[in-house]
């Protein structure tokens, strides 16, 4: 049944009816991933980043839309279906309190052993267990839990918990970190028809698709923009930790890569290589769980920094067909989850995954030239050498990413600019976008050299030659986006100086080869594969050698 209600100048029908209560109200807003259907749905929730930090999220639901704040659990109907806004009240803002933390285990046992050194010195402590699992159909199938050991006393900032550490020797080891309580204070809903409803730290959309307007896209890159963008599921609005908002579009896993597989892979490519790029694409889902966002009240975001998630949209057939018959498949190594990173085009040779993040170089991710029997040229043509990478980058090798050859299916086209390409910048300009990203003068921009090279040629270290001084810049992104504020194609460049005044170059020319990091799967080269009788697993045990694929559910 459901009843009229008035509430702050708010009216809504508020729904009664517990048949289609949706979640626990003790878990409804939990930061930890959370099970929200009374049907058992086909894989596991996640929580997608949308908006990571705004002062306003505005958003459209299409439908009747059922709104849930987090402290009272009341559910309550609105039809207004034009533009809503979310603010927050500033002067309600709660700060989180900063800890000191002892150590961090793996298991509670050895947290407790630790902590018998703190308890002999009378010290008081508390062992908190922290991180995310995330589990479906009986089993953990991502995350993992760790035990941090902490002083039990809470500081109000950060400097006097610092002044509390330097005064006392039992603390020399220890770290100054923000507590892991969320921020709390006061949202502000405003309907269409401006009337408010004010709720507790955060609020839950649910039944309509919802579109929110002014979504960054791609932000730092050359397609930077903001678009307004449909989602299915959930929309959760709550305070981040910065005391502004975050919205978290909350979804099951199987319907979350039918928005992946078009933000990062066309439609028009052929299935095989659309269903290589769905399992590399939950598999990175899985592997980064609870790792690359842990302090955050999302798993994934939806841009670059993760992989691409376009929302709901009209999918087309084959990208439904790729992930359906995919469902639950997932790459694995030694029984392990596999990183499974991939690039737009890795230019005709992909890349140690060391050479690009600072880590060991992981064994099924060796970079190696893209072509159908690599090792038969690996030896004899080491990119790593600057002569050699100078040749490559200036030809157009046979290798399966090269676009620009004229039997290249249609549907690749689009790419075609950057598989080779040129860039040209004033010696001023180089000067001002460096400068800029790494905050240190060298005086006037004399030359630019590779200290480093990695397997496919990507500059790892670059060292920049300047009338005061020289600087050294690394690893691949760093590089790219010093030297672009729009962050340069690819790190696999040379440089060619221009003209001279002043007995300084006037300019460069930057040649380069293909299109991101390089590390994995190469998508241009994954089509091309497919185009050719590649299947999914033959183009995966390429691109992430030594790997298997397994049925996680």
């Amino acid at each position: 049944m459901t009843h009229n209600v008035n509430k702050t100048g708010f009216a809504f029908i508020r729904y009664i009816s517990s048949v289609i209560f949706i979640l626990a109200v003790s878990i409804f807003f939990s930061c930890s991933t959370i099970s929200f259907q009374q049907r058992q749905p086909l894989s596991p929730i996640v929580r997608v980043g949308i908006i990571l930090n705004a002062e306003e999220i505005e958003f459209q639901p299409n439908a009747r839309m059922t709104i849930t704040p987090k402290q009272d659990g009341k559910k309550y109907r609105s039809d207004q279906t034009d533009v809503w806004s979310v603010r927050v009240n500033k002067k309600s803002v709660s700060t989180s309190p900063y800890r000191l933390l002892l150590g961090e285990f793996k298991t509670k046992s050895d947290a407790k052993k630790a902590n018998k050194t703190f308890q002999e010195q009378k010290i008081k402590t508390e062992i908190v267990q922290r991180g995310n699992e995330l589990w479906f159909g009986g089993k953990l199938i991502a995350g993992s839990s760790s035990f941090r050991l902490l002083v039990a006393q809470t500081f109000e900032s950060k400097k006097q918990a610092e002044d509390v550490q330097r005064g006392h020797i039992a603390f020399k080891d220890a770290s100054v970190i923000p507590g892991d309580d969320p921020l709390t204070g006061e949202l502000i809903l405003i309907s269409p028809k401006g009337e408010h409803l004010t709720v507790k730290d955060a609020v839950r959309l649910s039944d309509a698709p919802f579109t929110i307007h002014n979504v960054k896209v791609g932000e730092g890159y050359h397609w930077s923009r903001q678009e307004e963008r449909t989602y299915h599921g959930e929309l959760e609005i709550r305070i981040n930790k910065d005391g502004n908002l975050v919205a978290i579009n909350v979804l099951p896993l199987e319907q979350y890569l039918l928005g992946v597989l078009p933000g990062e892979m066309s439609a028009t490519f052929p299935l095989e290589a659309l269903k290589a790029q769905a399992i590399a694409a939950r598999t990175y889902f899985l592997h980064n769980f609870d790792r690359v966002h842990q302090d955050d009240p999302f798993d994934v975001c939806a841009d670059v920094h993760c992989q691409v998630y376009i929302g709901a949209t009209e999918s087309e057939d084959k990208i439904i067909k790729a992930v359906r018959e995919t469902r639950g498949l997932v790459l694995m190594h030694n029984d392990m989850l596999c990183s499974t990173p991939f690039s737009a085009m890795c230019g005709g040779h992909t890349e140690d995954s060391g050479n690009v993040w600072s880590s060991e170089t992981i064994p099924y991710l060796r970079g190696s030239f893209d072509i159908e029997n690599p090792e038969r040229i690996e030896s004899k043509f080491d990119l790593s050498q600057e002569d050699n990478a100078r040749k490559w980058i200036e030809s157009l090798p046979e290798v399966f990413c090269n676009i620009k050859k004229s039997d290249s299916p249609p549907y690749a086209n689009y790419a075609t600019k950057y598989f080779r390409w040129e860039m040209s910048f004033t010696r001023q300009e180089l000067q001002a976008n460096i400068e800029s990203y790494t905050g240190q003068k060298f005086g006037d921009l004399i030359d630019m050299r590779a200290k480093s090279r990695g397997v496919s040629g990507r500059i790892i270290e670059l060292e920049i030659v300047g009338s005061a001084n020289r600087l050294t810049i690394g690893k691949e992104l760093r590089i790219r986006k010093a030297l672009s504020p729009t962050t340069l194609y690819s790190a696999c460049i040379v440089f060619d100086k221009i003209g001279t005044k002043n007995g300084l170059p006037t300019a460069f020319l930057i040649k380069g080869a293909g299109w991101g990091h390089g590390v994995g799967m190469c998508q241009i080269g994954a089509a091309i594969r497919a185009e050719k009788g590649f299947d999914a697993n033959e183009i995966l045990s390429f691109y992430y050698k030594g790997t298997r694929i397994k049925q996680l559910y």
